[in-house]
């Protein structure tokens, strides 16, 4: 299993409503976005965020990086600390259940471990 295969679709879903806006070159900028000064705070932001993570972009790092940007997920995700609760709370389609948390979770823990051979 290669690192950059592809999730499957739910995961896929999941990562596009929770995660693409900040995480990828996919973003959908919202009108706030254009005004200032709220759209320093926030380009600086996502230019953070696809910094640690671009999902558009990964993953296409060697094994043992992508295992560490794999659990990583996994931990931010598991500790409510991803998506960002700022974020959740003007994006409601971003919105983990509980359930959709541990599915994740699960998917990327899955991925580092497939990673640990190699």
């Amino acid at each position: 299993m290669l690192a950059s295969n592809a999730p499957p679709p739910q995961v896929a879903a999941l990562l596009k409503n929770a995660c693409y806006d900040c995480h990828s070159s996919e973003t959908k900028w919202p009108w706030y976005s254009y005004v200032a000064p709220i759209s320093w705070s926030l380009v600086q932001h996502v230019n953070d965020a696809r910094e640690s993570l671009n999902f558009s972009e990964w993953p296409h790092d060697a094994p043992k990086r992508a295992r560490k940007k794999w659990r990583r997920i996994a931990e931010a995700v598991d500790a409510n600390e991803m998506p960002l609760p700022s974020y959740t709370w003007i994006h409601s389609q971003s919105r983990l259940t509980a359930q959709q948390r541990k599915q994740l979770v699960e998917w990327a823990q899955q991925k580092g471990n497939a990673l640990e051979e190699q």
